[in-house]
């Protein structure tokens, strides 16, 4: 029986497993702070974090000098949504260990959660510093300006995750929030009369055109808009296998717009034309 093996199943999600270990490890060294602090990450990931405070608590007592207890503490109060504690424990982890990224980070994060949005921002900053390549501190970041309506800021942030992560949901995630900060910036001052001319001459483009013709460009466009468009900057051009010549971001996001209207008119393309599309379908029919 060792405290080696312990880890060793708790690495391997062994929770359960490990959690029996441990109780008789805390049985023979009732005071050994690394058993504790193993113990109540068991208690936490097997989901009853007031347990582990407990067992967390009696370690801090025993060495209150331990980051990895008092960052373990933080998960255990966050689980318990009891979010004052959990950020008392990251900044006594911080005060310790001033560059601890699991503290730095979740610290930020709870800030965030309780809306104070400028001071999460300085701390994951902060984080990154340390920890450059941390895509999810890079994310919080990026949610963090996106509250504070800071979107330029917020959408580097999210290009970054794009480009690093191999995490599926934040990349998912980030794709969401580029297309939302791309619609408010687009959007900003109210209708856009280039939009409904764009949106008028993809009406005009696809007149009389068969319908799966029409798809093969909605959906070409669709598979660059993945990987974002600049529909905000004129001066960045685009080119489509399905349609000859060069575009704007802007031009390509209104043809798939009015594309999808034609063969699926509840889809929703990630971008709200529907007041440039409804002018622009008047001008079509006259």
């Amino acid at each position: 029986m060792s405290l080696k093996k312990a880890i060793e199943l708790a690495n391997e999600k062994k929770f359960d497993q490990a959690r029996k270990l441990l109780e008789e490890l805390a049985k023979e060294y009732p005071n050994d702070p690394d058993v504790l602090y193993n113990l109540g990450m068991c208690y936490t990931e097997l989901n009853d974090p007031k347990k582990a405070t407990e067992i967390l608590t009696k370690g801090i007592i025993i060495s209150p000098e331990l980051v990895n207890i008092h960052v373990a503490l933080g998960f255990a109060f966050s689980k318990l949504g009891d979010l004052d504690e959990a950020t008392t424990h990251f900044k006594n982890a911080i005060e310790i260990q001033p560059d601890n990224s699991y503290a730095l980070r979740n610290l930020g994060g709870l800030l965030a959660k309780k809306g104070n949005y400028e001071d999460a921002i300085d701390v994951l900053i902060k984080s990154l510093m340390k920890h450059p390549d941390d895509m999810r501190t890079t994310y919080g970041l990026g949610l963090a300006y996106f509250h504070t309506k800071k979107l330029n800021e917020a959408d580097e942030q999210f290009k970054i995750v794009l480009k690093n992560s191999d995490d599926n949901y934040l990349v998912s995630e980030a794709k969401d929030f580029r297309r939302n900060i791309a619609e408010l910036n687009l959007k900003s001052g109210g209708l856009r009369m280039d939009a409904m001319f764009y949106c008028l001459g993809a009406m005009q483009y696809f007149n009389g055109m068969p319908v799966q013709d029409i798809q093969k460009v909605a959906f070409e466009i669709g598979m660059m808009g993945q990987n974002g468009l600049a529909v905000n900057n004129p001066s960045k051009k685009y080119t489509l296998n399905t349609m000859s010549g060069e575009f704007t971001g802007l031009q390509l996001v209104c043809y798939m717009y009015v594309g999808f209207k034609s063969f699926a008119p509840e889809q929703d393309v990630g971008m709200d034309f529907s007041e440039e599309y409804r002018m622009a379908k008047q001008f079509h029919k006259e």
